[in-house]
C-alpha cells in the first residue's frame, strides 16, 4: 500500500493558504455557510415537533399561526442567506481552479526540460490535470468537501448535546457504526492510492490518440493512410484495459457499499426501537418523540455524512498530492543568483560528460571530451542515434549530466542563472514551432528589443524572406497557421527554415545550435540553407548538427559521433585523408549528391 505524500490536515493548510492568496472573501464566504448548514435542517426537525407539541397542549389559532410565521420566516431568511453564499462560493471556487491551472502552467513554463520531457514528468502532468480539469475534480470541489466536514462536525456536536440526554448508549451506537463505515470508505481510498499508477498511462493514451484524431496536422496522414481503422483499434484496446480497472473501483464499492448498508439498518433498529421503547414506557410526550426521533436521524445523518464526506475530502486530498507533486518537482538547473554571464569568451569545453535517458542501461553520451574555441565552426555529425541531438540538447541546459560537466566561458553553466543562459543561446531545431500568432510576433515574442539589436525588418530581408512577406497584404502582420484564423497562411519548410534563422537571430545569443533544422529538405537545399546559416552566423560560437556530412564541409573542425562518442575529429580534408569512418560514410552519402557521371552538386567553399 503506497502512502499519500501529504496527510489530509496538511492539504487542508496548503488549500487554505492558496484560497486566502487568492481570493479571502471565499474563505470568509466558506465559513458563514458551515453554521447555517446546521441550523436549516434543525428548523425543520424543531417545526415538526413544534406543531404537534401546539396542538396537544392546545395552544391558540393565533399562538401557533404567528409561532410558525416566525420559524418560516427564519428558515426563508437563513436560505437566501444560503442561495447568496452558494452562488458565491461556486464562483470564487471556479477561480481557484483556475488559479491552480494558472500555477501548473508557470510550472509547465519554467521548469527543467527534462522534467517535461521524461515519462514520469509526463505522468505527473496527467495526474495534476486530473486534479483540476472539470468544475467536479478536487480543485474545484475540495472547496466545498471542507465545508462539508467542517458542518458536519458543528451538527454532530450540537445535535449530540441533545441526545445525550436521553441515552448516551444512542450516540456510541451511531458513533461506532460511522467509524465502522468510516474505515470502509477510507479503504477504498487507499486501493485508489495503490492502483492510480496502473491505469493513468492508459488514460493518457486514450487521450494521446483522441488528440490525434483531432489534430489537424495528422488529419492528412490519416486519410491517406486510411489510419482510422487502426487508431480506432488501439483506441478500443486501451478502452478496455481502462474499462478493467474501472469495473475492479466498482466492485471495490459495491462491496462496501453494501456493508455500509447492512451497518445503517443495524443502527436504525437499535436508535428507533429505543425511542419506541422510552414512548411506551416512560411517557416520553409525542412532540418529544417527534423531536427527537428528528435529531437522532439528523445525527446519524451528519455522523454518516462525515464519514461520507471525510472520505470524499480523503479523496480530494490524494488528488491534492498529485497536483503538488507536479508543482514541487525538484528542478536540477540554476534559477537563482548565479554567476555573471560572459561578454566576450564563449567557448565551449565538454569535460569527462555522460549522460543517460531514465530507464536506459547504456549511455546516450559516453564520456565526451571536447574543446570549442570561441567563434568556432563545429559541426557534429553521424548516423541517426549517434547522440547529435543529445550532447547539443545538454549544451543548451535541457539535460543535466550525470558525470563529468559543461564549461561555456571557463564556468560550468550550472553556475548562470539558467534563465540568462538561455538567453545567450540562439537554437534552430529541427521540431519548429511556430505560434497562430503575427510572423512579427513569432520573431520577437512581444520582445521590443534584442541584446543584438537587430532590426525585424533587416532580419526578415538578411534571411531571404522579403519577396514573400511583401507579397502579403497584411505583410509581417500576416498571421501563421489556418486553424485560428482565416486570414493565416502556411509556409513552405524552406521558408519555415529561414523564419526559425530571423527567430534566432532576434534572440541575439552568443552561441549559435542548429540541430538538424534542415533535415526535411532535400540535400541540395540543406546545403544551400547551411551556408547561409553560416554567413548569418558571425563571430558566434557555432555547432552545426547533421546526418548528412556533405553539408557542414565547411566548418572549421567536424566532429564524428557513434554510439553516444568521439570516434573521429579534424576538418573535412583531414578526415577524408585519414579513410575511416567518416571517409566511409561520405563516399557512400555522395552516391546520391552525384549527377550522371559529373561533379557533386553540393557546394564546397567556405
Amino acid at each position: 500500500m503506497k502512502k499519500a505524500k501529504y496527510s489530509i490536515w496538511q492539504n487542508v493548510k496548503y488549500i487554505y493558504s492558496k484560497m486566502w492568496q487568492y481570493s479571502r472573501s471565499l474563505v470568509l464566504y466558506s465559513f458563514a455557510r458551515m453554521p447555517i448548514n446546521v441550523v436549516l435542517p434543525f428548523l425543520g426537525i424543531y417545526l415538526s415537533s413544534f406543531v404537534v407539541g401546539a396542538v396537544t397542549n392546545k395552544y391558540t389559532p393565533g399562538q401557533i399561526i404567528i409561532s410558525i410565521s416566525i420559524i418560516m420566516l427564519a428558515t426563508l431568511v437563513l436560505n437566501l442567506i444560503s442561495l447568496f453564499l452558494s452562488g458565491k462560493i461556486q464562483g470564487l471556487s471556479l477561480g481557484n481552479r483556475v488559479n491552480f491551472l494558472k500555477m501548473i502552467a508557470e510550472k509547465s513554463l519554467s521548469t527543467d526540460y527534462e522534467n517535461l520531457e521524461s515519462p514520469s514528468g509526463q505522468v505527473k502532468l496527467s495526474k495534476a490535470m486530473e486534479c483540476i480539469n472539470s468544475n467536479n475534480s478536487s480543485g474545484e470541489a475540495v472547496v466545498y468537501s471542507l465545508i462539508d466536514v467542517a458542518s458536519s462536525l458543528i451538527g454532530i456536536v450540537s445535535y449530540a448535546t441533545l441526545i445525550i440526554t436521553i441515552n448516551p448508549i444512542i450516540i456510541s451506537v451511531v458513533i461506532v457504526s460511522a467509524f465502522i463505515n468510516f474505515l470502509l470508505l477510507k479503504r477504498r481510498n487507499r486501493w485508489e492510492i495503490e492502483n492510480r499508477d496502473n491505469y493513468t498511462p492508459i488514460e493518457r493514451k486514450l487521450n494521446y490518440i483522441l488528440n490525434c484524431s483531432r489534430d489537424f496536422s495528422s488529419a492528412k496522414d490519416i486519410k491517406i493512410y486510411n489510419m482510422s481503422g487502426w487508431f480506432g483499434g488501439l483506441f478500443t484496446d486501451f478502452l478496455n484495459q481502462r474499462i478493467y480497472w474501472i469495473k475492479k473501483s466498482e466492485s471495490q464499492g459495491f462491496r462496501i457499499d453494501a456493508l455500509s448498508g447492512i451497518l445503517t439498518l443495524i443502527r436504525d433498529a437499535i436508535c428507533f426501537g429505543w425511542l419506541v421503547y422510552l414512548l411506551f414506557v416512560n411517557g416520553l410526550s409525542a412532540d418529544q418523540f417527534i423531536l427527537y426521533f428528528g435529531v437522532i436521524a439528523g445525527f446519524s445523518n451528519w455522523i454518516y455524512g462525515f464519514a461520507d464526506k471525510w472520505a470524499a475530502l480523503d479523496n480530494h486530498s490524494i488528488k491534492i498530492c498529485d497536483l503538488r507533486d507536479y508543482l514541487e518537482m525538484e528542478d536540477k538547473f540554476n534559477y537563482g543568483k548565479g554567476l555573471p554571464m560572459p561578454t566576450d569568451d564563449f567557448s565551449i569545453e565538454f569535460k569527462n560528460v555522460s549522460f543517460r535517458y531514465s530507464g536506459s542501461e547504456t549511455n546516450a553520451i559516453d564520456n565526451i571530451n571536447l574543446k570549442i574555441k570561441n567563434g568556432e565552426k563545429i559541426a557534429f555529425v553521424g548516423a541517426n542515434g549517434a547522440g547529435k541531438t543529445t550532447l547539443v540538447k545538454m549544451l543548451c541546459g535541457f539535460y543535466k549530466t550525470i558525470d563529468g560537466e559543461i564549461l561555456v566561458g571557463g564556468n560550468n553553466i550550472f553556475k548562470y542563472n539558467i534563465n540568462e543562459y538561455y538567453q545567450n543561446i540562439c537554437a534552430v531545431f529541427q521540431d519548429m514551432n511556430f505560434l497562430p500568432v503575427s510572423i512579427n510576433d513569432n520573431i520577437s515574442f512581444g520582445r521590443k528589443k534584442n541584446t543584438a539589436n537587430y532590426e525585424i525588418n533587416d532580419l526578415i530581408e538578411m534571411v531571404g524572406l522579403k519577396s514573400k512577406i511583401d507579397s502579403l497584404p497584411q505583410g509581417k502582420d500576416t498571421c501563421l497557421g489556418r486553424t485560428l484564423s482565416e486570414d493565416a497562411i502556411d509556409l513552405s519548410g524552406g521558408e519555415k527554415q529561414k523564419l526559425a534563422l530571423a527567430r534566432a537571430l532576434y534572440q541575439g545569443g552568443n552561441i549559435l545550435v542548429l540541430d538538424e533544422p534542415t533535415a526535411a529538405l532535400d540535400p541540395i537545399a540543406e546545403n544551400e540553407m547551411y551556408l547561409k546559416y553560416n554567413e548569418m552566423a558571425g563571430g558566434k560560437t557555432t555547432i552545426f548538427v547533421s546526418h548528412r556530412l556533405a553539408s557542414t564541409k565547411f566548418c572549421d573542425r567536424i566532429v564524428m559521433l557513434d554510439k553516444g562518442k568521439i570516434i573521429e575529429m579534424g576538418t573535412h580534408d583531414e578526415l577524408i585523408q585519414n579513410g575511416g569512418k567518416y571517409a566511409e560514410m561520405f563516399e557512400m552519402q555522395s552516391y546520391y549528391y552525384k549527377r550522371e557521371g559529373s561533379k557533386n552538386v553540393l557546394q564546397t567553399e567556405k
